[in-house]
């Protein structure tokens, strides 16, 4: 018998999905626990709704339409996004069109987003209740406009007025020049230092008034909103849709895992494929445990076949522990045979005095109980050419399969093939009540 520890056989996808689909009771918990604990999350965590609005930063300029201004270059994005999440900006939002707010608190739930690259601002609110959050985003907004066109206004009116005080001053300069000049005799001294006061103090006046109408240029429009709160979707967070898609992903990578691990731990016989693969033994058909068992025709025609090919005169049949009934599946397995046109016979090793005797028998049928002691499934196999393992998917533990492929090796039994037994509840009683563990005998001692 091939050893299967040294085989290293291919990938075998197929087997994956066999383990997946047997456990899909795990695979399906995993989901349902995936989705409790996004629901679970959905209802302990608070709903939030974040509003945006985007505005457009102006540069402050005298010349907003000049063909050379570079917006990047005349604004300062971190400083401005500082200045819109300010509290002087908040108390402003907070007084004129944000009543469900206080200052602190709509400072503290306002984040300012600025490229460096230019000049465009993102100002979201998150609140409980999307009214508020737009509310909030749309006052912080006008707040932040507001509160840069009053500065810039602010700062022309104060350069203005200190200007018109000085122009004032050079007036009353001018005229004392003036009647000096005017005083003074042509060509002397005080006529020339009258006249060099008088060109002086014009061409500070005549640059003074070039600032004044330079600042009366100046647009104080300190930014236009582009998409306001009251038009942008809102942003539900946390969002449910998402959450739920998480959950779903979580869970049934869990439970894939949960599958693969416990298959794993378990290590029971599915389908022929892991009987071919762990033991590299071949499935003679599957029938059902129940009282007239089905199917079981091809398990005998093919039972004939293999027997014939080896040259085995007796053949035992060695039912594992979880299958039930198995008197019915060896009468009709044995009809079968006979059927078939073969003369069989059934034997048992106990009565047999240590000897067959298969005179006026094509074949010789030794079935093994699933609650047979260690010795007596030793005997049947020594007494036997060939033997046929009856298993049950899902149940049948490789453990257990183990310890029988190695008696049978022991004892000069070849396996000619395995039976399926598929279960069919109530007919019998359980797996746990059929018979002890395989890998132990009746008297509890480990084979």
């Amino acid at each position: 018998m091939p050893d299967a520890t040294t085989e290293q056989p291919g990938i075998d996808v197929g087997r994956y999905w066999t383990v997946l689909v047997s456990r899909w009771q795990t695979v399906v918990a995993g989901v349902i626990l995936g989705l409790l604990i996004a629901g679970s999350y959905l209802l302990i965590v608070p709903t939030t709704y974040v509003a945006v609005t985007t505005l457009s930063v102006l540069p402050i300029t005298s010349d907003p339409y000049a063909a050379n201004r570079n917006n990047n270059n005349l604004l300062d994005m971190n400083a401005e996004a500082t200045t819109a999440r300010s509290f002087k900006v908040a108390e402003l939002a907070a007084k004129s069109g944000a009543d469900q707010w206080n200052p602190i608190e709509l400072r503290d739930s306002t984040e300012v987003a600025a490229g460096t690259g230019s000049s465009t601002m993102t100002i979201s609110v998150t609140a409980d209740s999307e009214e508020k959050a737009r509310s909030g985003a749309g006052a912080m907004a006008d707040a932040y406009i507001k509160t840069r066109s009053d500065q810039v206004k602010l700062s022309i009116d104060n350069a203005m007025q200190k200007d018109q005080e000085r122009i004032s001053s050079l007036r009353q300069s001018l005229n004392a020049a003036l009647k000096r000049l005017a005083s003074a005799k042509p060509g002397s001294p005080a006529a020339a230092e009258a006249s060099a006061d008088q060109q002086i103090i014009s061409l500070q006046l005549s640059a003074l008034f070039t600032r004044a109408r330079s600042l009366e240029g100046v647009d104080s429009t300190a930014g236009v909103i582009l998409n306001p709160a009251s038009v942008t979707q809102i942003t539900r967070k946390p969002a449910r849709i998402t959450m739920l898609a998480t959950g779903l992903a979580a869970g049934l990578l869990l439970g894939i895992i949960a599958a693969f691990v416990t298959h794993s731990r378990r290590k029971a016989i599915h389908s022929a494929n892991d009987l071919r693969r762990e033991f590299d033994i071949e499935t003679l058909g599957a029938m059902d445990d129940d009282s007239a068992p089905r199917n079981a025709a091809s398990v005998a025609q093919r039972l004939l076949r293999s027997a014939s090919r080896d040259g085995a005169r007796a053949v035992s049949l060695v039912f594992d522990s979880h299958i039930a009934g198995y008197t019915a599946l060896t009468d009709r397995i044995v009809a079968e045979l006979q059927a078939a046109g073969s003369t069989v016979v059934t034997a048992d090793p106990s009565l047999a005095g240590g000897a067959l005797s298969n005179e006026g028998a094509g074949l010789v049928i030794i079935p093994v109980a699933p609650d047979a002691s260690t010795a007596a499934r030793l005997q049947a196999l020594r007494l036997s050419d060939a033997s046929v393992l009856v298993v049950r998917p899902g149940a049948t533990r490789m453990r257990d399969l183990a310890v029988v492929v190695g008696d049978a090796a022991e004892m000069g039994s070849h396996i000619i093939g395995a039976a399926l037994v598929t279960h069919r509840p109530g007919r019998y009683a359980s797996a746990e009540e059929a018979a002890p563990n395989r890998a132990e005998d009746t008297a509890g001692t480990p084979a």
